[in-house]
């Protein structure tokens, strides 16, 4: 399920729940009142749960889980938010789960139950006989540590990742046969460990680098070519093969990792357009491409005839020349992002096809996750997520009054006149190094806060 998706869901659920149990704690069950909420929740929530899925909510330490997953609120949730935590807290109750369809007299069962325990100390609704519905307090070793594990096990992998690729160009460049299956398994795991975790690998991706960046440099292009075809809703061993051709896409240029010294605009046009393993020692993956390339731009399925001259050389090229624009070899410094995506944006229809620069700017945009940036009226701020792919320059960011991350750090979407009274904007991007702060560590807080 796409980021978004999860996101509706789990507001929708907080709404929807939170609604009808404060009219439960006020009328009676056979209040007409009642009646229409009851209505509205058994049809959202059956509507999943007779696909299989379950709808698991979690309130632990001020923040929603729903199946495992942070539920990023806005303003229009953060009032039933609150007031569905403060009646789960009235109960005792961390988490309240359903697992398969429940009829209006289970959930009335249920809402009986619920009007007993509101006027019996915390925890007594745990002892109450509720068909269909699962009740429990959480331990500190649970959802405490969702978020955390999430977080750890992709750098974890972008970690490993690097570590493969260093060992590998060795053996590229001593003519030895490098052991693929190695890489290929790195990517795989990477892949699993970013769904939902998009902007942090991003961020990863553009991480400060040391003077010789040639396996950084890898690494980052097949991560932003993984996230490209995550936004094209590739299908997973496709993501697998995508990264795999980024990662070694100089292999077709010479030697690894070493582009020509040459202005952004010049150096971008002695990059190969098809500058990869030939397509043909990636079976299937150009028409597996096209389709999703023309399902993105004009919302058609993937099995849809398509003509467009799109490959997975298409991804890399962008992916590559985006990096390079941000972390040229030396002694050339790299551009800011905003520079960067102008630069690539003016070589669309010519180096670059335009579907593919439009998927990097949805992507990255002007300012991609883990740029630390200057606002308006001079307070510093890292920008966290890239809410709207449509708009590039549409970010939410976190307010740094302080110079450094803290727990209590207010996330804003600037493009949302409800969430910035204040009138925010970028006004430039600053160097993360020079002024002290931890890219890292704004990333990970920004994790599960609530704007």
């Amino acid at each position: 399920m796409a980021e978004e998706d999860r996101g509706q869901l789990g507001r929708g659920f907080v709404v929807r729940l939170s609604h009808l149990l404060k009219l439960a704690s006020i009328h009676q069950l056979t209040n007409e009142a009642l009646r229409q909420p009851v209505t509205v929740l058994l049809e959202f929530m059956n509507d999943r749960l007779s696909r299989g899925d379950a709808l698991v909510l979690a309130n632990h330490e001020g923040s929603f889980f729903l199946n495992h997953e942070p539920v990023r609120l806005d303003n229009a949730t953060w009032e039933s938010a609150e007031q569905l935590r403060a009646l789960l807290t009235r109960l005792g109750v961390g988490e309240i789960g359903f697992v398969e369809p429940l009829t209006e007299s289970d959930l009335r069962v249920f809402l009986a139950g619920y009007q007993k325990a509101l006027g019996a100390p915390p925890g007594e609704i745990l002892k109450l006989a509720l068909p269909r519905v699962k009740l429990r307090v959480l331990d500190n070793a649970g959802t405490n540590k969702l978020l955390v594990d999430k977080t750890a096990r992709l750098l974890h992998s972008y970690a490993q990742l690097l570590v493969v690729l260093d060992q590998t160009l060795p053996a590229l460049d001593a003519g030895r046969n490098p052991e693929f299956a190695r890489a290929r398994r790195a990517l795989q795991i990477l892949v699993d460990a970013s769904t939902g975790m998009e902007p942090l690998l991003v961020a990863t991706s553009q991480l400060p680098r040391p003077s010789n960046g040639v396996t950084l440099h890898l690494a980052a292009s097949a991560t932003l070519a993984l996230l490209l075809g995550m936004r094209l809703k590739l299908p997973r061993a496709v993501l697998v093969e995508t990264a795999m051709a980024a990662a070694f896409h100089d292999l077709a240029r010479g030697r690894p990792g070493q582009p020509q010294h040459l202005p952004p605009d010049q150096a971008l046009a002695r990059i190969p357009v098809d500058s990869m393993v030939p397509l043909a020692q990636w079976s299937g993956m150009e028409t597996v491409l096209k389709c999703a390339a023309v399902a993105y731009e004009h919302g058609l399925p993937l099995d849809a005839p398509s003509g467009a001259p799109a490959g997975m050389s298409r991804l890399v090229a962008v992916a590559c020349a985006w990096d390079l624009l941000r972390h040229p070899p030396p002694p050339r410094s790299g551009l800011a992002p905003p520079q960067a995506l102008a630069v690539v944006g003016s070589c669309a229809g010519g180096r670059f096809d335009p579907w593919a620069v439009r998927l990097l700017a949805s992507v990255c945009g002007a300012y991609p996750p883990g740029t630390l940036v200057s606002l308006n009226n001079g307070q510093l701020a890292m920008v966290v997520d890239k809410p709207d792919p449509a708009d590039p320059v549409r970010v939410r960011v976190r307010l740094l009054p302080r110079a450094q991350p803290t727990p209590a750090d207010l996330i804003v979407d600037l493009g949302d006149p409800a969430q910035n009274r204040q009138r925010l904007a970028i006004a430039g991007v600053v160097d993360a190094r020079k002024a002290g702060v931890n890219i890292m560590d704004c990333m990970f807080f920004s994790e599960g806060l609530e704007t």
